[in-house]
Parts: C-alpha cells; structure tokens; sequence
C-alpha cells in the first residue's frame, strides 16, 4: 500500500522499518457525517458502508505536500488501497508508556538508518526518557480498512495536510480512538455578507474566554485562520504579477511590431526604383503583388521559426529553474502564445506592406524611376 514517498520519508515521519514493513505516524480526520457522506458520494462510494462499528473504514488521501529541504512537492502516500493497522495504545511491562516517537536506527553496523517508532518513557526523578524498542512493547491495535484513495480532501478540511491523512465519519469515535488521545478540534465557518473580519473577532473573543472558564474546559492552545483575508491577499498579489507580466509583455510586442513594420517598409521605400524598372519590362500589379507577398511571408518565417524556438527553449530553461524548488509541474507548450504572435507578425507584415506599397507609389513608374535611389 505504501507510496514512494512514505517509504523514503521525504520529510514525513515515515519510512521502511527493520521488520520490512512501512511506518508512519498521521492523522485521522474525523468529520462530520453530513460532509462525510457527501464526499464519499462524490468518490462514487456508499457512506453506509463506513458507519460499521465492527469493520472500520476509512478513505485515504493517496497524496500530501511535502519540503524535503530545498523542494516542495507533491508526494505519493498510498499507492492501492488495503488495510492498516493502526497502534492505539502501547504498554510496557504492564505499564501505559508515556508516548509513541521516532527513531532512526541502523539495521547492520555500516547499513543506512531505518526508520523506527520506538516507546519513551520519562523518568520524573532525572527528567530523562527510556527508549523502548517497538518489539518490547505489548501493543492495542485496530484493524482499518482504507477502501478508496482520493486525491482531494473533502471541504470541511481546507486542504491535504503533510502527513498520511485517513478520513473516517465522526460516528466513528464513539467506538474508535485509532490512536487520538488529544485530539484536536478544527471548524469552519462562513461569514455572513462577507464580513469574515467581524467573525474573526468574536471567534478570538469566544476562544479566549476558555482560557478562564473552569467550568467548562481550558484551550491548551487555540487559533484561527482568515482564508477570505489570505484569498484577498493572494488575490491582489496575483492582479499585482499579472499586470505588471501584461504590462511587460506589451511593451516587449510593440517593439518587436515597431521592429517589423520600420524593417519591411523601408525595405519597399528603399526599392522603389527597382520596382518601377520591373514594372516597365512588363511586370503586371497581380505579378507585383504575389512578388511582395511572398517575399513578407519569407520574412515572416525566416523571423518568426526561430523566434519561437528561441521562446521555447528559454520557456524549458525558466520550467527548468522552478521544477528546482517546486516538484510535480509538467511542461507545457503555450500554444495560446504561439497562435498570438502568429496572428500578431501577420497583422504587422500586412500593415507594414500596405504602407509600404502606398509610400513608395509603385504604380506612378515614371516618377518611381526619376527619383533618386536614397
């Protein structure tokens, strides 16, 4: 079941363990059953199927982000779905340790680390820890069935998170902890008439309140996030990026029509006695205007091929340096751009002709031909 990156650890507190399994320390997103069973729907499967205290079932995000220190990226957790087993609770020598952690310990002397879950057990009288190897421990485990791997998390979650997440119905924890002695409660809520600045203020005012409520319970610790403030934010950041590119390119397009259009006319200016010459031996206006034709098409090509093969080696070269820090972008032509600046060189060569043609006065050959060449 295990995907590439939860048996490396890519950063993740997984990895390949010396028994030749795969261990991983996640989390279980228990959500509510409304959303829940919407979102199994939207996966194509049956939400009754999940609300079976006697066969647990979960559905598995089969990708999570990850920074493995100089890339992010999007890393393969689950790979098929099947079933996990799940350590709920560990003792050692009849007595609950203290906690579950990591470890990386070598197999053999001179072979990589591996990956270890290991048991501590803190000892009050030197503030120090036991480390206890993970045979040594008597361990409580729940079978869990991961029947479906989705690529996106459900609304309710806001987004994948960085680890193994596995989804279940809130129904759930009435038989099943899976593990979750201090869970963590998460909300979202929408702001009415999108006054999300006025929700935040009476959320940090109810959160703050539990922190001198005994009668109800105290928040170790509480936050919240505004995404419509970050949406705004990221928003005007964009509008910022994409004007100033816009602008950019613009600039960039009317040097390059100006470039066209002064190259092609002054060639027609400066060709004006050659024309009428040609004209005079018997050259027709039809004659004269294939002939100019084609001579802009030879323009166009011979300047727009190696143009665009110029603009999609540097565009590789600009995929290249991002693929560096951020991991799982293909390359892609713009062939959007590339049909732009097609309609853009035709559009200059042909206004470039046409005022060429009407300055150099081809049809007037006596005057062409008792003008001076400069």
């Amino acid at each position: 079941m295990a995907g590439e990156s939860l048996m490396a650890g890519d950063g993740h507190d997984s990895g390949l363990m010396a028994n030749g399994q795969c261990g991983a320390f996640g989390r279980v997103m228990f959500i509510d059953d409304a959303s829940f069973a919407t979102y199994a729907a939207a996966q194509g499967l049956n939400p009754q199927d999940f609300q079976d205290p006697a066969h647990p079932r979960a559905i598995a995000l089969a990708q999570a982000y990850g920074n493995d220190g100089s890339v992010y990226q999007l890393c393969e957790m689950l790979r098929s779905t099947g079933t996990l087993e799940v350590i709920d609770d560990a003792t050692y020598e009849g007595k609950e340790i203290d906690s579950l952690g990591v470890a990386w310990e070598p197999e053999k002397e001179g072979e990589a680390d591996r990956f270890a879950i290991v048991g501590f057990d803190f000892q009050a009288e030197d503030d120090e820890s036991d480390v206890i190897p993970l045979d040594s421990l008597a361990l409580a485990t729940t079978s869990l069935e991961v029947t479906a791997l989705a690529t996106d998390p459900p609304a309710v979650m806001g987004g994948p998170g960085e680890d193994l997440t596995l989804i279940v119905p809130v129904s759930l924890a009435a038989s099943y902890s899976f593990g979750t002695h201090e869970p963590a409660f998460t909300s979202y809520f929408d702001a009415k008439d999108g006054d999300h600045e006025a929700l935040c203020e009476e959320l940090a005012s109810v959160c703050a309140g539990y922190f001198h409520d005994e009668s109800t319970f105290e928040l170790d610790y509480y936050s919240y996030v505004d995404y419509a403030d970050q949406a705004n934010s990221t928003q005007m950041l964009a509008l910022v990026v994409n004007v100033f590119c816009l602008l950019f390119t613009i600039i960039l397009a009317l040097i390059a029509l100006a470039n066209v259009f002064n190259t092609v006319t002054n060639s027609l200016i400066l060709r004006r006695r050659e024309f009428a010459v040609m004209k005079s031996v018997g050259l027709s206006n039809k004659q004269f205007r294939s002939l100019i034709m084609d001579e802009c098409m030879s323009f166009g090509i011979t300047g727009l091929v190696p143009g665009l093969l110029l603009s999609l080696g540097v565009s590789y070269l600009l995929w290249m340096m991002i693929a560096q820090s951020l991991r799982g972008l293909g390359f892609m032509i713009p062939w959007l751009y590339a049909a732009l600046a097609l309609v853009l060189t035709v559009v200059a060569m042909a206004l470039s002709v046409a005022y060429g043609m009407h300055r150099c006065k081809a049809d007037n050959v006596v005057e062409a031909l008792r003008a001076d060449s400069v």
